[in-house]
This record gives C-alpha cells, sequence and structure tokens, in this order.
C-alpha cells in the first residue's frame, strides 16, 4: 500500500542494524552516541572515572570532620577534574 522510502546511503550509518557497511564505514554496534560528532567512548570513560573519583575524594573528606586542609584538598582535585575536560 505504502512505498517505503529510499534509505540514505550518503554519510549514513545505521546503527540499529550494524551490520550493514555504508561507504566503507561499518556499524557503530548500536551506540547512538556515536553519532555525535566529538565525542568518542575514551572522553565519556574519562568523564565518568573523573565524576567516581571526585565521588568517593568527596566522602573521604566529609569524614575528616571538614578541617581546612581536606577542604583544600577537595578544591585541588575538583580544580583538577574540570581541567581534563577543557
Amino acid at each position: 500500500m505504502f512505498e517505503k522510502p529510499p534509505s540514505p546511503k550518503i554519510g549514513y550509518v545505521n546503527t540499529l542494524n550494524s551490520k550493514e557497511n555504508v561507504n566503507g564505514v561499518e556499524g557503530n554496534k548500536g551506540n547512538p552516541l556515536a553519532l555525535i560528532p566529538g565525542l568518542n567512548t575514551a572522553k565519556i570513560s574519562l568523564f565518568l572515572n573523573s565524576l567516581y573519583l571526585a565521588t568517593i575524594f568527596s566522602a573521604y573528606a566529609q569524614n575528616l570532620q571538614k578541617t581546612t586542609f581536606a577542604r583544600l584538598l577537595k578544591l585541588a582535585f575538583l580544580q583538577i577534574v574540570a581541567i581534563q575536560h577543557y
């Protein structure tokens, strides 16, 4: 009844059917983040690891009874984490 529209082939990578090989570009195994330019798995991993370490360090600093030294360490660590992403 309805005709199937032609699928775009130029610069198109099918993320759902990862077996397809379009213009020499292999499918990205269903990862929707791969469609965002400039964002790759290494950057996501670095961000999540930094967030994890910041959370652990924050909990550790709270256990040090909020001393001035602990606050300075926490601020220094968070600055390092923030610098990593720019």
